[in-house]
């Protein structure tokens, strides 16, 4: 060792860290594995939508009856039939009636005769203010007998105070009946409406949501119209512990009856993707118009720890998503600096930060 020449030892080095270096350089690189937020998809049970069985109502239903009693001469309507605002649906008798007129109206002539005459002589003083006024509280009284008359004779019949039609018919000719006894029962068929019963639990999903209501009845499922909601009750039943929610039909499609059972159906839009679950920063695209938003995710493969693009279509009309499974994982952040197949893995928050 003592002989073996100094140059030669160092040329030997020099060639062994050269040979370790390049057989360093042959080795290939190792992939990066990038950190990114990473969420799990869960399909919103709240997006898919409500169903609540409601029953037919219309919007006004009105018992009709005489003011007075006495006896039913004419019944000008039978039931199920159509009628008109004013029309004339039933007929009393009106000769007690006539008879009180004529009576009230020769008392008015004679009080008013009598009041004009005083009235003269008033002005002339040669009655007493005292006899005019007597006089002229005749007359007033007399006016009013006969206004009250003239009011009764008209209550001998009875006009449709709406459009719509006769349901129900609760009298024959020539029968008794009472004052406000019931005649008929009048429904306006121009408008209808169903109460629901919303549970309070499902009423509080509903809260600071946009959605649309629409109503199929049991015997034409395959015609939905739509409805809106008229009022709904400020507290809920204690026996059901429900809201009572009453909506109206107003795109009457088909022949509707009182009675009819049927599921008034919530529907939820899906322009502002907000029920998806999906957060806005998840989306690599995404467009939309009137009838389907469409966009790109990426999903992440637990088995492969690499990502996949993937086309994603939800239907605004039914909120319907197509292209993304529940339970698949997809990448929340980052996602404009993904490529496809790339490495990930789920990024953490670090302690204290």
């Amino acid at each position: 060792m003592k002989n073996f020449p100094k140059g030669l030892l160092i040329t030997l080095l020099t060639l062994s860290i050269a040979g370790c270096y390049q057989a360093t350089s042959n080795e290939p690189a190792l992939e990066m594995t990038k950190p990114v937020k990473i969420v799990r998809y869960e399909a919103n049970p709240s997006s898919t939508p409500f169903q609540f069985l409601g029953e037919v109502s219309a919007t006004q239903t009105t018992p009709i009856s005489f003011r007075l009693g006495g006896e039913v001469i004419d019944i000008h309507v039978e039931m199920g039939q159509q009628v008109n605002k004013g029309q004339l649906l039933a007929t009393l008798d009106k000769t007690d009636y006539q008879l009180q007129l004529q009576s009230k109206t020769a008392e008015f002539d004679l009080a008013k005769s009598q009041y004009l005459r005083a009235k003269r002589m008033a002005k002339q003083k040669l009655i007493s203010k005292d006899a005019f006024e007597q006089t002229l509280t005749r007359y007033q009284s007399a006016q009013a007998e006969l206004e009250q008359a003239q009011t009764d004779l008209s209550y001998t019949e009875i006009h449709a105070p709406f459009s719509g039609e006769i349901s129900l018919r609760f009298v024959q000719p020539y029968q008794l009946v009472a004052p406000q006894q019931p005649i008929f029962n009048l429904v306006d068929t121009s408008s209808y409406e169903v109460v629901v019963a919303v549970p309070v639990t499902t009423a509080h999903k509903l809260m600071g949501r946009e959605y649309s209501l629409s109503f199929e009845l049991d015997g034409v499922p395959d015609k939905p119209m739509q409805a809106k909601i008229k009022e709904v009750s400020s507290q809920p039943d204690k026996d059901t512990n429900s809201y009572q929610v009453t909506t109206e039909i107003f795109d009457q499609n088909v022949p509707l009856l009182p009675g009819s059972s049927g599921r008034l159906t919530v529907h939820f839009p899906a322009e502002s993707l907000d029920h998806t679950h999906i957060s806005e920063s998840a989306w690599i695209t995404i467009e939309t118009d009137q009838q389907h938003a469409k966009g790109e995710l990426w999903v992440f493969d637990e088995e492969t720890s690499r990502v996949e693009k993937r086309e994603i279509l939800i239907d605004k009309t039914t909120g319907e998503l197509s292209g993304l499974k529940d339970g698949e994982f997809i990448v929340e952040s980052g996602v404009h600096s993904l490529v496809e197949a790339q490495r990930v893995r789920p990024w953490t928050r670090e302690r204290g930060i």
